[in-house]
């Protein structure tokens, strides 16, 4: 198991590789937050090798298990609309947007290989995530 540094906000990553008999499977990363944050962010597959990688985003109260109660209802940290930045490893902006979807697919067929520094910015903070371009 990899684990990956936490981000400013106190969010961070699980990587997981399986080996059988055929051989390794691609790391597949699943994101957590710590309970003062406000967005559960999830970057996959990372590293990104298939001309592609999905940013999702739920808000905390979607990962609480009482999700029928009003107040999970009414007090959602959801963003009406989100940006997603994403920085090569010299920190020049190479992608910028603005969505209203929880999840996003961004093509990373025109990157070079490489890091690069995805910033996801709501009304509740940003949140950065290390992405692998291979």
């Amino acid at each position: 198991m990899t684990i990956i540094a936490p981000t400013y906000s106190g969010s961070a990553n699980i990587g997981l590789k399986a080996q059988n008999t055929c051989g390794y499977s691609p790391y597949y990363y699943e994101g957590f937050i710590a309970e003062d944050c406000g967005y559960f962010l999830s970057v996959y597959p990372n590293p990104a090798d298939k001309g592609y990688f999905e940013v999702e985003m739920v808000s905390s109260d979607e990962n609480d298990s009482d999700l029928n109660t009003e107040k999970a209802k009414t007090t959602s940290k959801v963003p009406e609309e989100y940006q997603i930045k994403l920085y090569n490893d010299k920190m020049e902006l190479v992608l910028e947007l603005k969505t209203k979807e929880k999840k996003v697919q961004i093509d990373t067929r025109k990157l070079l290989k490489g890091t690069y520094f995805l910033h996801f910015s709501g009304t509740k903070g940003t949140v950065q995530r290390k992405v692998v371009v291979q």
